[in-house]
């Protein structure tokens, strides 16, 4: 069996994803797909480097994913041109590829594949070749998921109209499927996506023709889950949003069932950010007047703003937050608040601008009274600093503790984590899924060797230490998981972290050259692979 990848676009596709690559009991036995055929020498260039890693994978689907990874990356690095080029030839092959069993969702790999030939498509700025791309998707339900995820996209790039094109596809799309609850659910997210991109008409015209709905008699169950509360309050907090506020209050009014609970200033404010109203958020924020309750929806603004691709506001929310946590008078919750704003900017990819948040809440650990207690805190933030790639602040903090035994206990976790840190990124489309890929499998005899083996890969790679990750890579029994540990290597190391400034769909983007040491790193990978 081969490895489990969790794709970054919304939660509907994940699951197909994840579907397509655990549930099915083994994979395809197919031939591998034709691949690009790169430079003799593929450790010379990145993008040579893992063309031809991705052209060992024999699995197809893997095979695609692996590709997809490229695309994204290219197109990350601002080479659209690239990126749409392997897309395209990820298409011709998917147009291959046979029809297989779906199993409970009615989902195969073929499908999965044109999903994402579409996401990256749109991705890449070619909108009309998704939407033809996404016509090769049989199932409804996941031709209107994939349209709804376009349509995020292109409302995010500031093509409204077009956003508004791919909801009324999905509309087409949904008024083809049978189950009445199923298609409800489904005009239900296009409702939903209606206002997210800022067309309150067309949500609320949805909406309406919607009240006619007959409740479920049960739990929903599969796809289609939306219960109509659940709806509601979605569809009144992304109108809010957009100013739309008593419109959406009349239409509620007209439903059957009771009209939503006022929205929470955390709802609100989220429903602002998806809309683009990062102004009106912070005035929501303004407002509230308990200093924790102030942090802790700030951090949550902070991780929507960075998740909508808008780094500079997001890191505006997290000084506020800082700001006000230097007001918090109890110094546990003030250390605490600290320790969570340091997390989060860790989280967003802002890892400099938490060390002196760290600092300060190692700082304000000698307020705490119990010497017990401040040992506890100290460790806790030797380890963090540690495992945030700090290690001479971690030390630092671990020195602090008063009694031999813990300070030596604290410095010993330091080493250890310093020696296998995992940076905060956890290269995310690559090394980090090889575990995920092993607890999948972990019912299998010989799943307890293989997380070993995984975590050891994950270590050494994540450190930098290749040579090392290389070698457990090789422990791998079957000759296909080597393939694929390889490949994520490789990937990592001809990528590189998206800048927090820049707005992208993908975490990872393709370097333009190498280092002359990562021209010997890339060698290894390619005669470890060929000597297999």
């Amino acid at each position: 069996m081969s490895g489990l990848r969790k794709l970054h676009y919304g939660a509907a596709i994940t699951a197909i994803c994840i579907f397509i690559t655990i549930i099915r009991p083994v994979f395809s036995a197919s031939p591998a797909l034709p691949q690009n055929q790169p430079a003799a020498k593929p450790w010379e260039t990145p993008r040579e480097l893992v063309l031809f890693l991705a052209g060992k994978i024999q699995d197809p689907w893997n095979n695609i994913e692996a590709h997809y990874d490229v695309a994204c990356a290219d197109i990350a690095a601002g080479d659209k041109r690239r990126g749409t080029e392997v897309l395209k030839q990820m298409l011709a092959r998917v147009d291959e590829m046979e029809e297989s069993d779906g199993g409970i969702w009615g989902i195969d790999e073929k499908q999965g594949a044109y999903i994402l030939v579409a996401w990256g498509l749109a991705h890449a700025g070619e909108t009309e070749q998704a939407f033809n791309v996404v016509k090769k998707i049989t199932d409804a339900w996941n031709k209107v998921i994939t349209l709804r995820e376009i349509a995020s996209e292109l409302s995010q790039s500031g093509n409204r109209s077009k956003a508004a094109a791919a909801l009324k596809l999905a509309e087409h799309s949904a008024s083809q499927i049978e189950d009445a609850h199923e298609k409800a659910s489904a005009l239900q997210e296009i409702a939903i996506a209606y206002a997210e991109t800022g067309n309150s008409r067309q949500a609320l015209e949805l909406a309406e023709s919607l009240l006619q709905t007959p409740p479920r008699t049960s739990k929903p169950r599969g796809r289609g889950s939306h219960s109509r509360r659940e709806f509601h309050r979605k569809l009144w907090a992304a109108l809010a949003a957009l100013g739309a506020e008593a419109e959406a209050e009349a239409w509620a009014k007209r439903s059957p069932q009771s009209q939503p609970r006022k929205l929470s200033n955390e709802e609100l404010a989220l429903a602002l950010v998806k809309a683009g109203n990062d102004k009106q958020a912070f005035e929501i924020v303004r407002m509230i007047s308990d200093p924790q309750r102030k942090i802790s929806l700030l951090l949550y603004l902070a991780r929507a703003m960075h998740n909508a691709g808008r780094s500079k506001v997001s890191r505006q929310a997290l000084t506020q937050a800082v700001d006000v946590a230097r007001l918090v008078e109890d110094a546990p919750d003030r250390i605490e608040s600290l320790r969570e704003i340091a997390e989060t900017m860790v989280g967003v990819g802002a890892r400099t601008e938490a060390l002196p948040v760290l600092q300060q809440a190692v700082e304000a650990t000698q307020g705490i009274k119990k010497e017990r207690t401040k040992e506890r805190t100290l460790k806790k933030f030797a380890v963090e600093l540690a495992e945030a790639g700090f290690k001479a602040e971690a030390v630092a903090a671990a020195q602090k503790i008063g009694r031999a035994e813990p300070r030596a206990s604290a410095l010993k976790e330091v080493e250890r984590w310093s020696a296998n840190r995992r940076s905060n990124e956890r290269f995310l489309t690559s090394l980090g899924m090889i575990g995920a890929y092993v607890l999948s499998n972990s019912l299998l005899p010989t799943g307890g060797e293989l997380l070993e083996i995984s975590e050891a890969v994950n270590q050494h790679a994540a450190a930098g230490d290749h040579d090392r990750a290389l070698q457990s890579s090789g422990q791998f029994k079957n000759a296909e998981d080597r393939v694929w540990a390889r490949y994520q290597i490789g990937f990592a190391l001809a990528t590189e972290s998206v800048p927090e400034q820049q707005e992208s769909s993908s975490k990872r983007r393709m370097k333009r050259a190498f280092t002359p040491d990562e021209i010997i790193q890339a060698r290894r990978i390619v005669e470890d692979i060929r000597g297999d």
